[in-house]
């Protein structure tokens, strides 16, 4: 019963029922829940956990480990939440955003401004579209003199040029990119807008 009081009441029956079945069945747990601290604070813990019983069967004793983990969890709910934001940010960006990997140039990740840009669904462009794909032939030069600078300086643009719309219109655009390397890996991460109405 002191056990209890001491559990986050939305994780007690979680916890409750994983000792039981290890009781039952005669085996180990291994799980993370809540725990209220004198203080009225909240903490995380991972438990894992045994029960010993002797020749008869009986059960003598409970024996493991309580590991205070509210310091990580605390972290990697804060890691999810940042990144919900930023994909929160990104998709409701006006201006179009895309991933592309260098080693073959195929579009990885994009925002729905970049796909509804060019009269697209991510889902015909991601894992499909190539950087130069929607780039008129004249345009080839300087998109080549543009990737020349990102392999030196690590980014380019902004810079402007026309793009084909799914229909087939030309669309006037301003582009600019930069180089990133998570986890050690080379991307293109472009940001690009219709100028259009500009000209």
């Amino acid at each position: 019963e002191q056990f209890e009081q001491c559990l986050y009441p939305e994780d007690c029956d979680q916890v409750l029922q994983a000792l039981k079945n290890a009781l039952l069945h005669h085996q180990s747990y291994d799980l993370n829940f809540r725990v209220l601290w004198p203080d009225n604070s909240i903490r995380y813990v991972h438990s894992f956990g045994k029960p010993i019983f002797n020749l008869t069967g009986k059960f003598i004793r409970l024996i493991g480990t309580v590991q205070d983990i509210t310091e990580p969890t605390q972290i990697a709910v804060a890691l999810r939440a940042s990144e919900q934001f930023r994909r929160h940010l990104i998709e409701e960006c006006l201006i179009g955003l895309a991933l592309f990997d260098t080693t073959n140039k195929i579009l990885r990740e994009a925002n729905p401004a970049f796909a509804n840009l060019f009269g697209y669904s991510l889902e015909d462009l991601i894992d499909h579209l190539r950087y130069g794909d929607l780039t008129p032939p004249q345009y080839a030069d300087t998109d080549a003199e543009q990737l020349r600078q990102l392999t030196t300086q690590g980014r380019f643009g902004p810079y402007e040029k026309e793009c084909i719309h799914r229909d087939g219109h030309p669309i006037s655009v301003r582009l600019a990119g930069v180089l990133i390397k998570p986890q050690q890996q080379n991307f293109l991460f472009v940001n690009i807008e219709d100028v259009s109405d500009q000209k």
